[in-house]
């Protein structure tokens, strides 16, 4: 069908100025290349068009009855993400306020735009890398070791503070402490920013299913909570049952509030624990979600290795205490203020525990070996959902992210748990 003299005008004059980009990007291209070092940066370089009055008459949109010749658009929107549902705020060239930085895709594109994604987002609590994949020749982790050869493994990473609380809110929001005014464990970050939109909150925008399995937010009180977050009610998200912390009946007996010995080794199922029950909801969720006409976001938050080290006998025949090194150095550093060297009397508050914190070789040999029992009893959990991914024909088709809150000491610097800046907690 021939087009009106009006029509063709606008065409040739917007194939024209697609012409002028694909010169320009070529000449771009070619520069970079004579120019940059053979290493690629660590940021990529942004090249950002803009075109003036234009509409789909593209090829790669259906153009206008095919009429319209777009090769080079057509060519990159081949090897990049295609916006078919896209729209403007305004239909005036100055936008309305933040149409452009705020653009968001709604949920109708998702099926234009092809399959999406799933995520699973595994945290681990008071996971500090006691994990062969970064050179621990001790700890016996191979779950999360074979994930770490197939995806990407951080070797410098911090969190904003050493406190569970703040630094999963800091997590999620993608807001400082400082803004969030969480630096504690009953603050809520909704109690200064109302209306922050969370990570798994995002997700949810954009049509994702969001579900929340065990310790995401912070485990205790208001701040383990955040329904907006979340597609469905979250499991396991606040458990303080004793008979889910001890398997012991001597442990649950003679434990004050929560708080029983340190340790404990129980010829028991992993489900006998919390992060048991935790994996076992995970591998239903993962069965159940497959079924679901949308990609999902699933986070799976395990307790241990967080105090007590409690943990299935067969996961603590793993080790050979005697071979455990000792805490090096075992000492305070000289000339530390009495802030840096603080005990928070976390440690403290079990019945096995003297107040002063003074422990024997024994006892530091005992908490150390019960430190890695725990960290291979969330990895045999880690390889159990990495297990029902292949099962379901899921791992192709979804990423999974693994993190710690913080990090732990174990007697070195004569410091246990959190709570400081030394290297070994952020």
């Amino acid at each position: 069908m021939a087009m009106s003299r009006m029509r063709k005008h606008l065409s040739l004059r917007f194939v024209w100025t697609l012409a002028l980009l694909t010169v320009l990007g070529s000449a771009i291209g070619a520069k970079a290349s004579a120019e940059e070092p053979t290493e690629r940066p660590v940021s990529p370089n942004v090249l950002f068009f803009a075109v003036d009055d234009t509409r789909d008459w593209v090829n790669c949109l259906g153009g206008y009855q095919g009429a319209v010749h777009t090769p080079n658009i057509d060519r990159r929107a081949k090897r990049s993400m295609l916006f078919t549902n896209a729209h403007y705020a305004s239909s005036k060239c100055v936008p309305s306020p933040g149409a452009v930085a705020g653009a968001s895709l709604n949920e109708t594109d998702a099926p234009k735009r092809g399959k999406r994604l799933n995520v699973l987002f595994i945290a681990v609590d008071d996971l500090r890398p006691t994990l062969g994949c970064y050179g621990d020749e001790i700890a016996v982790t191979p779950n999360m070791d074979r994930l770490a050869s197939r995806g990407a493994l951080f070797r410098r990473a911090y969190c904003q503070q050493a406190v569970c609380n703040p630094s999963r809110a800091s997590l999620m929001t993608g807001r400082r402490p400082d803004t969030i005014r969480v630096w504690d464990l009953k603050s809520h970050f909704r109690e200064t920013l109302p209306d922050v939109v969370t990570l798994p909150q995002c997700f949810k925008h954009q049509g994702y299913h969001t579900r929340s399995i065990g310790k995401i937010y912070h485990g205790v009180g208001k701040p383990s909570r955040d329904p907006v977050s979340w597609s469905v009610a979250p499991q396991y998200d606040e458990v303080l049952t004793l008979s889910l912390r001890y398997a012991k009946p001597k442990n649950r007996n003679q434990a004050i509030g929560l708080h029983g010995s340190a340790t404990e080794s129980a010829e028991v199922r992993d489900n006998a624990y919390t992060d048991g029950l935790v994996c076992d909801a995970a591998e239903a969720a993962l069965e159940e979600l497959k079924t679901r006409h949308k990609p999902f976001f699933l986070a799976v938050g395990f307790r241990k290795p967080h105090l007590p080290f409690c943990a299935p006998r067969r996961y603590w025949d793993l080790y050979n205490r005697s071979k455990i090194p000792a805490p090096a150095p075992d000492k305070h550093p000289a000339d530390a203020p009495e802030l840096a060297v603080r005990s928070w009397k976390e440690l403290e508050a079990y019945t096995d525990i003297p107040n002063d914190g003074r422990l024997s070789t024994e006892k530091i040999r005992e908490l150390r070996h019960g430190y890695y029992v725990c960290v291979s009893f969330t990895d045999a959990l880690v390889g159990r959902l990495l297990d029902q991914l292949d099962r379901l024909k899921l791992a192709e088709s979804t990423v999974v992210i693994l993190w710690g809150d913080h990090g732990y000491h174990l007697g070195e610097q004569g410091l246990w748990t959190k709570a400081n800046n030394y290297d070994l907690n952020p």
